[in-house]
Formats: structure tokens, C-alpha cells, sequence
């Protein structure tokens, strides 16, 4: 561990770019001696069960949630859990490094392609970001190749992560954007290259 001086990079294609060849190194790790104890499957049945008691679209929430594949089916890699400008240092020299750790081990990697899809792809006003989803896509597939089945599993990924978040402030207004999300499947999907 070391501190970093930099700043908070800005969401522009740029970054995106190098935050997708920073996943990509990441994840051609896989022998890290640690697991991620960040478990999809446990957060459903443990926290979503208790989230959806709390909302008036409760049955819905938890109807989407148990319809989520088994990530851990998927390879497994280092994984960071929340690859994101937001937890990113970016130096004087234009270099970015990747902050909060704590989520960090070996882990499904479509969980780290997928986080970013419905949360930094697309807007709460609901506009899909193509050209921050295609700097971010391209610049991975560059240097690492996922399988078909791992590509047709990050939008469910994303919204393991956007169900994870309803219970962060307004939840009505999150509960409807998954719900367009949803909607818009194919549409947000085309994201990925």
C-alpha cells in the first residue's frame, strides 16, 4: 500500500479507456491468495430479502433478484468489485491507479465488466453513454477475450449492482430506471462489442 497524490479522474473516454486495460491487467490474475468475500449469491438471499420488506415494490425486487443467474458459475479472476472514476486516482503524469481495495480477491470477473454497464453506461435521466461503454469495452477486449457466455451475463451483472443500490436514497426513482433498464435490455447490451 501506498498513497497516491492525484486527483479523482473526470468520466471522459480518456479514462474509461484506461480503466478498461486496468481491468483487463487486473483480471489476467488468477492466482491471487485471496477470495473475494463479495458473494452475489449471499447478498440476494440475505440483504435483498431484507431490502425488499422495505419497499412498497418489494415482490418485483425480489422477483428480479431470484431471477439473476449463479455468478459464480463464471471464471474467476483478482476482481475490484467497483472500477469507477469515483475510485480512481489519476497522477500529474495522466496515470491512473484503482483506490478502495476493500471488496478486493479472486471472484466472477463478469462482475466487474457488468458494474459499470447500468451505473456509469447510462444515466439516471436514462441516456446510454455509448462512447464512455465503447472506449471502456474496447480498450478490455484489446488485451483480454471473455467468452460469449461470460458477454451475455455483464448486463445481469449490472443489475445485481443496480438492485444492491435501490436501498441507497430514492429508492422509487431507482426501482424505475431498473425497470427501464429491464425494458431496454437489447438496446444496452449493444454496449458491448
Amino acid at each position: 500500500m501506498r498513497y497516491i497524490e492525484g486527483e479523482q479522474p473526470e468520466a471522459t473516454v480518456e479514462t474509461y479507456q484506461k480503466l478498461g486495460e486496468i481491468a483487463a491487467d487486473l483480471h489476467s490474475v488468477s492466482d491471487y491468495p485471496i477470495r473475494t468475500l463479495f458473494d452475489p449469491q449471499v447478498i440476494i438471499q440475505t440483504q435483498f430479502v431484507e431490502n425488499a420488506k422495505k419497499f412498497s415494490f418489494g415482490e418485483e425486487y425480489l422477483k428480479v433478484a431470484k431471477s439473476l443467474p449463479d455468478f459464480s458459475q463464471f471464471p474467476q479472476t483478482l476482481i475490484h468489485t467497483d472500477i469507477a472514476p469515483a475510485n480512481s486516482v489519476e497522477t500529474k503524469e495522466e496515470k491512473i491507479f484503482l483506490t478502495d481495495w476493500d471488496d478486493a480477491g479472486i471472484g466472477p470477473t463478469v462482475l466487474d465488466l457488468g458494474y459499470p454497464l447500468l451505473g456509469q453506461f447510462t444515466t439516471e435521466d436514462r441516456e446510454i453513454r455509448q462512447d464512455l461503454a465503447e472506449a471502456f469495452y474496447t480498450a478490455y477486449f484489446a488485451k483480454r477475450q471473455i467468452s460469449q457466455d461470460e458477454k451475455a451475463a455483464l448486463f445481469d451483472a449490472s443489475l445485481f449492482f443496480a438492485l444492491m443500490y435501490v436501498i441507497h436514497g430514492e429508492a422509487g426513482k431507482r426501482w424505475q430506471r431498473i425497470k427501464w433498464a429491464t425494458a431496454n435490455r437489447k438496446a444496452i447490451e449493444q454496449l458491448i462489442p
